[in-house]
């Protein structure tokens, strides 16, 4: 097993040098990868250099509409969040017969109609339809890839003004080159394929034990020991005077001796060996896989600490949207740092709960597990931290819950912050509803005798229908997973589940 390992670890240092590039593979578990790369310095000031506009515009709001993350003590601000001005069946106004480009979506202000409400989902099952909003729908941005296969956003991002910060769809086209090559790799990362809603834990199932005495044992599944007569234990149980139980701990005990575990050992043979050399292919060079038509939701977050507010206390895990936004995969960048400890995101992978179906009720009351079938596993296992540095970019696909941990100031004399881009990308393969056919919505933006054009919504207004956007998916996020997504059983957590059943008898 040792050698194995140690084989298996070369073979990712060479896979890594046979790459040529700076990528680094992270986590590459049952469920997917998480992949680094440290782009050119020139990206990160590009992105700096283009985003400072709008992050003077976010400090210079008004404090009752100023995007402070909720629950983060106002050190957490939004500089483009895309809950803003987010679609609202029912009321938000659609352009049906035609596709609003970027260059005239400012024009379009005012036109389209509004859509109704979706029909109820009965066909879907109460755990994916708990991840599914009636109400809100955040909207991506188009992308169209050139025959090099460079990215051109061709419909406005939401938040984001396309004429005053021109420079900023300029900056995040040239993340969205680098990043999509690791997006493409997060995809393929992803095992087991699926179709179901969620999250999909990995499975191994095999039989570990092994049988000694083949010749008195049925087939199957069904080993039972045959005494002399030919009679087995389970048929003892018809007898009046006969105690089952006893016969059964008897066969049980047979069972344990004849049939020892087997720790399995990896057999490196060629074929394994070479079926693991090809898992480790190079990078795609192009995003052919992926279609020539992307969508992508753009988000990003200061962290701003002073001496008063010295600390974020971080995020919970959860994963980016709703099972009605299709992300498939989500870039974070870090493009300035200063004065903070270390910046760190957390990863946890779903994985299937120990099926206690044999003693379903005592083992749910006794150690808080739920085998609910109308919720998804309550069982993530945390895979770790990466450092989240200044010009640092990390890919993974969205089956992974992600977290920031809490930062701190490095000099509490001082203020500091940190900055960060998140790009989610939408499954090329199910694309949604989107700014190509949704004109802008922000009445600032509009010329002064527009101002009260049907479908044009205020910064108040906006401000307040995002927090009930907020809520609610926070909402559904706790709804889908039973509990908080945060809450990982452990033995630790049993016995603290135990130690309060004791409290109250």
């Amino acid at each position: 097993m040792f050698n194995w390992c140690i084989w298996e670890l070369q073979c990712k240092a060479r896979g890594l040098q046979q790459r040529c590039d700076d990528t680094l593979i992270i986590y590459d578990t049952h469920a997917a990868a998480v992949f680094k790369r440290d782009p050119s310095t020139a990206l990160r000031v590009l992105v700096s250099d283009a985003l400072a506009p709008l992050e003077q515009e976010a400090l210079a709001a008004p404090g009752g509409i100023k995007a402070w993350e909720t629950g983060r003590d106002e050190t957490s601000l939004m500089v483009v969040q895309p809950a803003m001005y987010a679609f609202e069946y029912g009321r938000t106004p659609i352009v049906r017969d035609r596709e609003i480009t970027l260059d005239e979506c400012l024009s379009s202000m005012g036109s389209g109609e509004p859509t109704g409400h979706p029909r109820a989902l009965p066909r879907v099952e109460a755990r994916a339809q708990a991840g599914i909003s009636c109400r809100y729908q955040l909207l991506p941005a188009d992308v169209e890839l050139d025959a090099e296969g460079k990215s051109h956003i061709t419909s406005y991002i939401n938040d984001v003004h396309p004429v005053v910060h021109v420079a900023t769809y300029r900056a995040i086209e040239t993340l969205l080159d680098t990043a999509l090559p690791l997006f493409a790799a997060a995809d393929d990362s992803v095992q087991p394929k699926s179709y179901e809603p969620g999250a999909q834990p990995g499975r191994f199932q095999a039989d570990l034990s092994r049988c000694t005495v083949p010749g008195v044992c049925e087939e199957g599944w069904q080993h039972e020991p045959v005494d002399e007569r030919g009679c087995k234990p389970s048929n003892y149980y018809k007898h009046p005077d006969h105690d089952p139980i006893s016969s059964q701990q008897a066969a049980e005990e047979w069972f344990v001796r004849t049939h020892p575990l087997v720790q399995p050992q990896p057999l490196p043979s060629a074929e394994d060996r070479q079926r693991f050399l090809d898992s480790w292919r190079p990078l795609p060079d192009s995003v052919s896989v992926l279609g020539k038509k992307l969508q992508i939701i753009v988000s990003v977050k200061n962290v701003v600490l002073t001496p008063q507010k010295p600390r974020f206390p971080g995020t919970e895990f959860h994963v980016q949207g709703l099972i009605n936004e299709r992300v498939s995969g989500v870039a974070v960048y870090c493009y300035d740092s200063d004065n903070v400890t270390e910046s760190r995101l957390s990863f946890a992978a779903p994985a299937a709960p120990v099926d206690h179906r044999r003693d379903p009720g005592n083992v749910q009351y006794l150690y808080g597990i739920s085998q609910s079938r109308d919720y998804v596993p309550l069982v993530w296992v945390t895979l770790g931290s990466t450092m989240l540095r200044p010009g640092g970019l990390v890919v993974f696909p969205n089956v992974l819950a992600h977290r920031d941990e809490p930062l701190e100031l490095a000099d509490s004399t001082r203020p500091g912050f940190r900055k960060t881009i998140t790009v989610c990308l939408v499954d090329p393969h199910t694309p949604i509803l989107s700014t190509v056919n949704v004109p802008p919505q922000q009445r600032l933006w509009a010329a002064s005798d527009a101002h009260e054009a049907p479908g044009l919504v205020g910064p108040g207004m906006a401000h307040f229908t995002s927090e009930e956007l907020l809520h609610e998916r926070s909402v559904s996020a706790a709804t889908v997973s039973g509990a908080r997504l945060a809450q990982e059983w452990s033995p630790r957590r049993a016995v603290q589940h135990m130690q309060c059943l004791s409290c109250r008898a």
